[in-house]
């Protein structure tokens, strides 16, 4: 029986996401929540073909497949929302602190500085009108913010997880109006669960998509639409998207609305404030999680382990008086703490924070400082600024009015 004929759209792609427990990760979860941007779904798995000398000039149809995998890569436009997404997936799971007597919920990510530290997996639904995968795992290997002048800042990450497939069922199956079931004799439903959505496709009169009632059964499912009803015939069941998955709402960050501060290594961070000078900015994390394959029955990753993180920020300049004056620094290899912070709209109610916000703090030192350079006729120049160990100055703060990680 082949799968009904379909032609994949560009505008009729999704990505959505759901937590996965905290003790299960890999196991998957239906979505709750649909990404607002785009990304792509990478197959990781590794074909070889191994040597033989058999007689033949040619190789042989003999392959083997020793590890599966998945990357998503993710880009969007940088929300005070959705970056929990990423943070809780490649930093660490956090709970967030109520801001005072105000709205706002204040989420603090910590760069691991000294061991390591947990995250929350995601469960990814990803395709399009024609097809639609399931990748589990989903953790946060990299991801990285920028903005520019008369431009909304962009977020974009790397999520790497295991093998990302399609759960298509093709057998004889028998559809019951008064029952609402779908039952089948070769016992070959149990993948199909409570609460997903499901296309039939190949019957006479039973095409159509459907939310599973009652599922996880091999013989059986329940489903809440109403069957026309036939009896054994061919078809095929598929997962598609989870139809209670929600659009949620999100502010844009902003590059006009950023303001960048930096103090000396033993001063407050925060303090002083680098005006009228930042005209871009490219904030790169390396998060330290990291994939490991072993011995314990499965050929896509089993586990998670923390090594060190990367974190760098470029700063694009005017070059002026303040410009040179942290050139000077650079040269002299001195320490310091460098805040990022971008506001938007106003909280419901203010606390210690009137607006949303999103801060990057970090500590460490000039590691290059470029030549000046032109754009549009304006002398500029660009520094990197890299991350050292410090107890507390290496963070990521969120204040939204989220309850909880999307």
């Amino acid at each position: 029986m082949a799968k009904l004929l379909e032609y994949g759209v560009k505008k009729l792609r999704k990505i959505q996401f759901g937590i996965e427990g905290a003790a299960t990760p890999g196991t998957p979860v239906l979505a709750s929540t649909i990404w607002r941007g785009t990304g792509t779904l990478e197959d990781q798995r590794v074909v070889t073909r191994p040597d033989e000398d058999i007689g033949y000039l040619v190789g042989t149809d003999r392959v083997t497949i020793p590890m599966k995998g998945s990357v998503l890569n993710l880009e969007e436009v940088a929300t005070f929302e959705q970056i929990l997404t990423i943070l809780e997936t490649g930093i660490k799971t956090v709970t967030p602190a109520a801001d005072g007597g105000g709205s706002g919920k204040v989420y603090t990510y910590p760069i691991a500085m000294t061991g390591a530290q947990t995250v929350r997996t995601r469960t990814g639904e990803v395709g399009d009108n024609q097809e639609m995968s399931v990748a589990p795992f989903l953790f946060t290997r990299e991801f990285t913010i920028s903005g520019s002048q008369k431009q909304p800042m962009m977020l974009s990450a790397v999520m790497e997880g295991r093998s990302a497939e399609p759960l298509i069922y093709s057998a004889s199956l028998v559809y019951v109006n008064a029952t609402k079931k779908i039952t089948d004799a070769a016992a070959g439903l149990a993948a199909f669960l409570t609460g997903m959505s499901i296309r039939a496709s190949g019957t006479v009169s039973d095409d159509g998509v459907y939310t599973v009632a009652t599922g996880g059964v091999a013989g059986e499912i329940v489903v809440t639409e109403t069957l026309p009803g036939e009896t054994a015939v061919a078809s095929i069941l598929e997962q598609v998207f989870t139809a209670a998955a929600t659009l949620p709402t999100v502010s844009e960050m902003l590059f006009g609305n950023s303001k960048v501060y930096i103090d000396a290594s033993g001063g407050t961070i925060g303090t002083t404030q680098i005006a009228n000078t930042i005209l871009g900015m490219t904030y790169k994390c390396k998060t330290g999680q990291q994939a490991v394959y072993s011995a314990d029955g499965g050929l896509d990753l089993r586990f998670l382990k923390q090594v060190a993180p990367e974190v760098s920020l470029d700063l694009v300049m005017e070059w002026n008086g303040k410009a040179s004056a942290q050139r000077v620094i650079a040269k002299a290899g001195t320490a310091q703490k460098l805040r990022y912070l971008c506001e938007g709209p106003t909280l419901t109610t203010a606390g210690a924070y009137s607006k949303k916000s999103v801060i990057l703090d970090i500590y460490g030192t000039w590691d290059t400082f470029k030549v000046p350079g032109e754009q549009d006729g304006d002398d500029i120049v660009t520094g990197t600024f890299v991350m050292g160990k410090h107890a507390t100055a290496n963070q990521i703060i969120v204040v939204n009015q989220l309850a909880a990680a999307l």
